[in-house]
């Protein structure tokens, strides 16, 4: 049997609809599509940090974070009469993150004001992805709001996502001797 090419399956979202995860047609303006389509956003903005960044630590960090937003982008673009068919981000991908921050925290000097992004290319692209997550996020709390997100653990995950993307961000700039630049001038 040939194998089906690519562009032989596509075209189908021409009239404005899209297929979730089971076959179910959405509008394109979909909360869902926006959630999953931001997720998708952050994660490219992530390999793009990823393929910018000197440290191999980092690039651990960032690896395991796109692995869990491609699971949670896939849980979000699941339709609900196959959920969870498709896995899901639990209490443990959580409580990773969560401990992540406070590795990251304790070896790192936080400025104490607004931040200019910007001051490598990594911490840039993964600034960018912050910025994109927090999208998400909002774009979650309207699909939880409309009662089609069945975790709990998502809304957490993706919160908790950004603040670990600003530590983040923060420590390659620490480890490449540079520090964020403040947004005002006359801050301390």
């Amino acid at each position: 049997m040939p194998h089906k090419r690519l562009s032989d399956i596509t075209g189908h979202g021409d009239d404005g609809y899209t297929d979730l995860l089971g076959g179910v047609r959405v509008p394109k303006e979909d909360a869902r599509i926006e959630a999953f389509g931001a997720i998708d956003e952050a994660s490219c903005f992530l390999g793009l940090a990823r393929s910018l960044c000197s440290s191999e630590a980092i690039k651990s960090y960032i690896e395991q974070v796109q692995r869990d937003l491609y699971l949670l982008g896939a849980e979000l673009a699941t339709a609900e009469k196959v959920y969870p068919k498709y896995g899901q981000i639990t209490e443990q991908n959580l409580e990773r993150l969560n401990n992540w921050c406070k590795e990251i925290e304790d070896n790192l000097v936080l400025p104490r004001a607004f931040i200019l992004p910007g001051e490598i290319s990594c911490s840039a692209a993964i600034d960018i992805a912050r910025s994109v997550v927090r999208r998400a996020e909002r774009n979650i709390w309207r699909i939880v709001r409309q009662g089609y997100s069945q975790n709990p653990v998502i809304p957490r995950y993706i919160n908790r996502l950004s603040f670990f993307l600003f530590l983040l961000a923060r420590w390659a700039e620490q480890n490449e001797g540079k520090q964020a630049k403040l947004a005002k001038h006359n801050q301390p």
